[in-house]
C-alpha cells in the first residue's frame, strides 16, 4: 500500500509510539508477590505462570505497560520455591517408602510371629546379653499381651491424621538411649515401637541383627509393654 495515500495526521499518530503515562502490569506485581511468598505450597508456581504472562503482555503493549523487572523477579523466586517444594515432596516420598518397606512391613512380620508364639526372628535381632535370658514362654506371654491390648499388627501409617494421633506419653523416657524403631498401626490403635540397641549410633537397619537389647511398645495413652520387663505392661 502506498504510504502517500495515508493522511499525514494518521501516520503521525502511529509513528509517535504509546500515548499517555506508562502503567505497571498488575500481573507483574502479583507475580512478584507470589514469588516472595514462594515458601507457601504451589504459590511459587503461580508466580512463574503469572510472570510469564506479564512479560508477554508487556512485550505486546507497545510500551504502554511496564513492570518487566517485577515479573522477572517473580519468575526467579517462583522457580526457586517450586524447586524447593519439589525436592521436599520427593524427599518425603522417599522417606515414607523407606519407612514402609524397611520398618512397617518387617515390623508386622515380627509382631505376627511373636503373637503366633514363634521365637526365631526375635532371637535373631536380640543381642546376646539379652537373648540369653529370654525364654520361649516369655515371648508367648509378650505376644499375648500385645494381642489382647492392641490386636493384630496392620502396617504403616498412611494419613497425617494418624501421625498426629501417635502416642507421645512415655516416648521420651523410652527413647532416652540410642534406639531404632518407629510408628506402627495395630487393630486398636497406633503404637510407638522402640528398639534400644547396643551401639551408640543410629543403625542403618531398623531391626539390626544381634544388636537389639529389648522390644518396647508404647500404646495409646502411654501404656508401656516390654519383652524383657514382665512388669512393664501391668495396669
Amino acid at each position: 500500500m502506498d504510504q502517500s495515500a495515508i493522511p499525514q495526521s494518521v501516520r503521525d499518530v502511529h509513528s509517535a509510539g504509546p500515548t499517555g503515562p506508562q502503567r505497571i502490569s498488575a500481573l507483574a506485581v502479583v507475580s512478584m508477590v507470589c514469588g516472595i511468598l514462594c515458601c507457601l505450597p504451589f504459590v511459587g508456581t503461580v508466580g512463574v505462570i503469572l510472570g510469564g504472562l506479564a512479560i508477554l503482555l508487556i512485550a505486546k503493549s507497545g510500551g504502554r505497560l511496564g513492570g518487566r523487572t517485577l515479573a522477572v523477579v517473580g519468575i526467579v523466586l517462583g522457580i526457586i520455591g517450586t524447586a524447593g517444594w519439589g525436592s521436599a515432596i520427593l524427599g518425603a516420598r522417599q522417606w515414607f517408602n523407606n519407612y514402609r518397606e524397611h520398618f512397617a512391613k518387617p515390623g508386622v512380620a515380627l509382631f505376627t510371629e511373636i503373637q503366633d508364639g514363634k521365637t526365631e526372628r526375635v532371637r535373631e535381632i536380640l543381642a546376646a546379653s539379652s537373648g540369653g535370658t529370654l525364654t520361649d514362654e516369655r515371648v508367648r506371654e509378650f505376644g499375648a499381651e500385645i494381642l489382647r491390648e492392641l490386636g493384630r499388627p496392620v502396617g504403616a501409617i498412611e494419613h497425617m491424621s494418624e501421625w498426629s494421633a501417635a502416642p507421645r506419653a512415655g516416648a521420651t523416657e523410652a527413647t532416652s538411649e540410642f534406639s531404632s524403631g518407629g510408628l506402627l498401626k495395630f487393630d486398636k490403635g497406633i503404637v510407638l515401637v522402640v528398639l534400644p540397641i547396643t551401639e551408640k549410633n543410629i543403625p542403618s537397619d531398623f531391626f539390626p541383627k544381634g544388636k537389639v537389647k529389648d522390644i518396647v511398645v508404647i500404646a495409646p495413652g502411654g501404656r508401656r509393654f516390654s519383652l524383657l520387663d514382665e512388669k512393664a505392661g501391668a495396669p
